[in-house]
Parts: C-alpha cells; sequence; structure tokens
C-alpha cells in the first residue's frame, strides 16, 4: 500500500497546472548521473555521481514568462 501511495504521489507530482497569473515560481531536483560514452563502454551503474539543480521563473503574464535555472552533475568515466 505504501509503495503504490508513493508511485500515486510521484505520477501526480510530474503534472503542473498551468498559471495564468505575475509571479515567482521556484523549485530544485536531484537525482543520479553516470556517463555513457567512448571513454566508459561497459555500463556500468555500480557507481552513480550526484545531480540536481535549482529552477526560479518569473511569469509576466500568461504567455511570457523569464526562466533561470542551475544545474550539476558529477560524471566520472
Amino acid at each position: 500500500m505504501k509503495k503504490a501511495l508513493l508511485f500515486a504521489a510521484i505520477i501526480l507530482g510530474t503534472f503542473s497546472i498551468a498559471q495564468a497569473q505575475k509571479g515567482w515560481e521556484a523549485g530544485g531536483w536531484l537525482g543520479a548521473s553516470y556517463y555513457f560514452g567512448d571513454l566508459n563502454t561497459n555500463y556500468d551503474l555500480s557507481t552513480p555521481g550526484l545531480a540536481g539543480g535549482i529552477i526560479a521563473r518569473y511569469n509576466f503574464n500568461n504567455r511570457l514568462c523569464l526562466r533561470m535555472s542551475a544545474n550539476y552533475a558529477k560524471v566520472m568515466a
């Protein structure tokens, strides 16, 4: 039951409602980072890096906004 509630909260939390009002919005995210490329060809998922970011947005009206974000990810080859 707890897993079902957590899954429902994650799914419902990903949908956003359109805002037609002026003002600021802020948020953030946190996750894992991996490097898949020429230097890492074995797809080893045992050493994830940390990834995260912050987001700020100002809504001028219902059609125009200014969005700023800063992201960080640590990857290893």
